[in-house]
C-alpha cells in the first residue's frame, strides 16, 4: 500500500469525502507544478508535484472511470519520477511509477476495457527512459508529459 509523504492524513481524508472540490484544486494544482519546476528546480517543485500527485491518487480511487483523472495522474506520476531520479532518488522513481501502473493495470483488469492501455504504455516508456535517461534534461521531461 502506498505511503502518502506529501499531504497530511486531514488533506487526505478531506479530498476523499469531497472529491468534487478536491478535483477543483486539483487542476489548477497540477499546472502550477509543472511551471514550478522550469521556475524554481526540482527541489522547490517536488512538494507541489507530490501534493498533486497524491491527490490524483486518491481521485483515481474515487473516480476511476474518468480519462481526465487517469491522464492527469500518470502525467503527475512521470513528472513526480523524474524530479526523484534528478534528485538522485532512483528507487522512489520506480516505485512511483510502478505503484501507478500497477493501479491501472488493476482498474483496466476490473473493468474489462483497453482504454488505459495509452497510459500504461507512456508509464512503461518512462521506467524505460528513467534507467537510461536520469540525466535528461528538464525540458525533455516537460516534452514527453506533454506527449501524454
Amino acid at each position: 500500500m502506498y505511503q502518502y509523504q506529501f499531504i497530511c492524513k486531514f488533506h487526505q481524508q478531506w479530498a476523499k469525502d469531497n472529491p468534487l472540490c478536491a478535483f477543483k484544486f486539483f487542476v489548477p494544482m497540477s499546472k502550477d507544478a509543472a511551471n514550478i519546476v522550469k521556475d524554481k528546480g526540482w527541489d522547490n517543485a517536488l512538494p507541489h508535484i507530490g501534493s498533486a500527485y497524491e491527490t490524483a491518487d486518491i481521485l483515481f480511487t474515487q473516480a476511476p472511470e474518468s480519462g481526465q483523472i487517469t491522464t492527469m495522474y500518470t502525467s503527475l506520476a512521470i513528472l513526480l519520477a523524474k524530479g526523484y531520479y534528478s534528485l538522485g532518488c532512483p528507487i522512489k522513481a520506480e516505485q512511483t511509477l510502478d505503484h501507478v501502473k500497477q493501479r491501472i493495470l488493476n482498474q483496466a483488469w476490473l473493468s474489462q476495457t483497453c482504454r488505459y492501455q495509452h497510459c500504461i504504455a507512456c508509464l512503461e516508456q518512462a521506467m524505460q527512459h528513467n534507467h537510461i535517461a536520469s540525466k535528461m534534461p528538464c525540458a525533455a521531461s516537460q516534452q514527453h508529459v506533454a506527449l501524454h
